[in-house]
């Protein structure tokens, strides 16, 4: 193994972190949902979500760069559009999940190399 094919993992855990940050969006709705500008008490009746665990979730979203905050309303950023929204080259909202599926399939890998049988 070579220095280039090491793991740096503070970049693959933040770049982990990111992922399910927005596989989680994507799927509970939010960038679909935020094609236009909305308030936080407007978004989470949409959604019929919790207004508190909504607003560390677009938080979290705003940090990483793919949902603006104006004032207190919210809406999609321009480069999530391409990946989330509009269904062109760039569009990963049909792999994402699959995915987060995956993900959470090898997290089952410690109990089924004991022998354990996940449902």
């Amino acid at each position: 193994m070579n220095a280039s094919d090491e793991l740096d993992i503070e970049t693959a855990s933040e770049d982990a972190r990111k992922l399910v940050v927005l596989g989680s969006a994507l799927k509970a709705g939010i960038f679909q949902a935020l094609g236009k500008e909305k308030d936080l008490t407007t978004f989470a009746r949409e959604l019929q979500a919790d207004q508190r665990a909504l607003y560390i979730m677009l938080e979290a979203l705003c940090a990483i760069g793919y949902v603006d905050k104006r004032k207190d309303r919210y809406v999609i950023a321009d480069k999530g559009r391409p990946l989330f929204i509009e269904r062109g080259e760039d569009y990963v909202g049909g792999y994402l999940p699959h995915l987060m599926n995956i993900l959470k399939a090898w997290l089952l890998l410690p109990e089924i190399i004991k022998g354990e049988k996940p449902e």
